[in-house]
């Protein structure tokens, strides 16, 4: 089933729904807010301070990240992440049965959008919602020019206690720290939040996020995206944020699917790629 809601902001927020989970998906920035296995808690987070304000992003869900990651390259000024997160999408598709909704949104080129970015594109995401939550983020150049594009799932999990986290899948991965530089390290063992935390894991295909208070484990599993970001503001960056309670940093994590920092995207005139990312939950 879906169906649909308007906030007091006047942002629109569809649920989509079946036998096995619900999830809720704004269209403005495209993004997931939460997703809910039946008789479960909340697998996604969103902070309670969170600006539901077009013209701002919303802090939480799973945020698109395009056309670029992080801030961009050379114009200081320009929206962190790209600027689709502060965009209106629309539906465009959808399908149901008893096990799987699926909804298909889409934005595209704009003279907003040419503000930030001076080439026509299609960006359409898929969102399949069952016994896990399925993403794919659909890229068409549609210019005369050949584009580059570094983009991500910028995933909030929300977790019990960040001290009783760890992230699977990457002992002996490199990883770009980018907390104070940028600095090559190796992984050893599980990663484990104990500060300020900013990595680009660099490979991999899988990754598993273990609660142990929650007796819960969430799998990451992505396909077109070359790199996995970890990351916690940890104290200081909390309360730096607006839209981010003081102490939230403990009840999340973020570890996102991204074609990050080098790892960039080149796309013909004409061509297209799509990216996929799947949340499997257990427990």
């Amino acid at each position: 089933m879906i169906t649909f809601k308007t906030l007091s902001s006047g942002i629109t927020v569809l649920t989509l729904s079946n036998d096995h989970a619900t999830a809720e998906v704004s269209l403005y920035g495209g993004q997931v807010l939460s997703f809910k296995p039946k008789n479960k808690n909340d697998i996604i987070f969103v902070s309670k301070k969170s600006l539901f304000t077009p013209g701002k992003a919303i802090r939480g869900g799973i945020p698109v990240c395009w056309p670029w990651f992080g801030p961009h390259a050379t114009e200081k000024d320009f929206p962190v992440h790209g600027f689709v997160r502060t965009t209106q999408w629309s539906l465009v598709s959808s399908e149901e049965n008893r096990k799987c909704t699926t909804a298909t949104l889409e934005c595209s080129s704009s003279p907003e959008t040419e503000k930030f970015w001076p080439h026509d594109f299609t960006l359409s995401l898929t969102v399949s919602v069952g016994k896990n939550l399925e993403l794919k983020l659909t890229t068409k150049n549609d210019d005369r020019e050949s584009v580059s594009i570094t983009d991500a799932f910028h995933t909030y999990y929300r977790i019990s206690e960040i001290a009783n986290v760890s992230v699977k899948g990457f002992d002996g991965t490199r990883y770009i720290d980018r907390v104070g530089g940028r600095t090559e390290k190796n992984q050893e063992g599980d990663v484990v939040i104990s500060g300020e935390t900013d990595r680009v894991y660099l490979g991999g295909k899988k990754c598993v996020v273990s609660d142990l208070s929650a007796k819960r484990t969430v799998t990451v599993e992505k396909d077109g995206f070359p790199d996995t970001i970890v990351w916690n503001p940890w104290i200081d960056r909390s309360k730096a944020m607006v839209d981010f309670d003081d102490d939230e940093y403990h009840c999340m994590i973020c570890v996102e699917a991204g074609s990050a920092l080098d790892n960039k995207i080149d796309l013909a005139p004409g061509a297209k790629v799509t990216q996929k990312m799947t949340i499997v939950p257990r427990g």
